[in-house]
């Protein structure tokens, strides 16, 4: 069993070939052109995770509030996040780097402001 996979460390686009036992384990990783590739192309048939980010209203600004999460979340819970997220009341004044929700669907990652706004 194979899959095919797009390597997104770099600006090459390496299109990678993912070998996996019976099990489900990795057992080889060909077309990739650097070790970069090779950690990416595991971890993502393994265990896939995404950076969200997006943007939020808050009370008091005319301007949405950017954010991001404070490390990657399982690919499955990305858009559970961003219905988390959604669902915030924020109020401003809010600062970049501010956490605005914590324990994001009880992974333990955080939500941080990525601006300044109010």
């Amino acid at each position: 069993m194979s899959r095919r996979i797009v390597c997104i460390q770099c600006p090459m686009g390496c299109v990678m070939n993912v070998g996996f036992a019976e099990n489900g384990e990795v057992t080889s990783v060909e077309g990739n052109s650097c070790g970069r590739g090779k950690k990416y192309a595991q971890a993502e048939a393994n265990n896939p995770v995404r950076t969200v980010c997006g943007t939020v209203c808050a009370a008091g600004c005319l301007e949405p509030v950017s954010y991001r999460t404070s490390a990657p979340v399982p690919k499955a819970l990305v858009c559970d996040v961003a219905r988390e997220a959604a669902g915030l009341s924020l109020r401003a004044p809010i600062a970049m780097g501010d956490v605005i929700c914590e324990n994001v669907c009880g992974t333990g990652i955080s939500l941080v402001a990525t601006k300044t706004v109010g």
